[in-house]
């Protein structure tokens, strides 16, 4: 029944941070970031995903994606979930653990079955999703869990590109749960028609305290939102059911648009070039060091400071 999966599914409905699968851009070289020391040469093959390390479903995780910008004109340019692999480390304050993150879904039918077979609230967003430890969609109380990444390039690739990455992530950027529903119910407000937008205004939704409205065409406006009668079904004249539905869109959207790893894949740099830390020491990721992975894999580059 809709309703219950609405206190207990759809209201709950978790991790879902998609990303419109990374679009390859060539780009004009940007100015160098800030150098700063890797965290140490990493190897994947030593961790767990995180998937089974946390036990992560849509309820008690969220997803991350990888925003790639290509410089250069060699190839074959290496990839997130193909040749660069992303270790995540985070800490709950329990301890620090380090993960590798894996895809949350690999198609349409995955994703359904992911989102726990609720079809069309939530398009299908494409690949190229992660699944990490977090608060799923709605959490209770703002997360403050840290959250780095590293990435590690196969050696075939470190000759030739070089990686430039952001490695910090805040997946609930809000300072309270006021203000998390406030930003969603704006977000929704933002969403629906430019008509509608004075009438939802009216309506004075919140998620503590909604009373239903006999409003035909706001009523009207959100059921397109939440996908259509096929998705609201009986509920299609309930403000209030259709109103949560649209606020876990909103969250949905915000995960969309915010949970994203951007990082640049440079064959004009000299990938060979060591990275310097504090003290100028040099650091330089060889392959002989990862001799335990077969393939083996090389945490290469340099990585931005994460912004302040």
């Amino acid at each position: 029944m809709l309703k219950r999966s609405l206190s207990g599914g759809v209201a709950a409905t978790a991790v879902l941070a998609p990303f419109i699968a990374p679009a390859v851009a060539q780009a004009a070289p940007a100015p160098a970031p800030d150098r700063v020391a890797p965290m140490g040469v990493l190897d994947p093959s030593t961790l767990e995903t995180c998937t089974a390390k946390f036990g992560l479903t849509k309820n008690n995780g969220t997803v991350v994606s990888f925003d790639e910008t290509v410089v250069g004109s060699a190839t074959p340019v290496p990839h997130v979930n193909a040749d660069i692999v992303p270790v995540l480390t985070y800490d709950d304050g329990g301890g620090i653990e380090q993960c590798v993150p894996v895809a949350a879904w690999t198609d349409e039918a995955s994703f359904d079955s992911f989102m726990g077979g609720i079809t069309g609230m939530f398009p299908y967003p494409g690949t190229g999703f992660y699944l990490i430890p977090g608060h799923g969609l709605n959490p209770d109380t703002v997360p403050t869990e840290s959250y780095h990444f590293d990435l590690v390039m196969g050696p075939a690739f470190t000759p030739v590109w070089s990686l430039d990455w952001t490695p910090g992530l805040t997946p609930y950027p809000w300072a309270s749960i006021e203000a998390m529903n406030i930003a969603a119910i704006a977000k929704v407000r933002a969403m629906l028609p430019e008509s509608i937008r004075a009438s939802w205004d009216s309506a004075a939704y919140s998620r503590s305290g909604c009373s239903n409205l006999d409003d035909p065409e706001l009523l009207a406006a959100l059921v397109d939102l939440d996908g259509g009668t096929d998705v609201t079904g009986s509920f299609s004249t309930d403000f209030c059911v259709l109103a949560d539905m649209a606020f876990n869109i909103a969250l949905f959207r915000f995960q969309v648009e915010g949970n994203i790893v951007p990082y640049v894949i440079n064959s004009d740099a000299a990938a060979a070039v060591p990275v310097t830390g504090a003290a100028s020491a040099p650091i330089l990721a060889l392959a002989s060091t990862l001799a335990g992975l077969g393939a083996g894999l090389v945490l290469v580059g340099r990585r931005r400071r994460p912004a302040v």
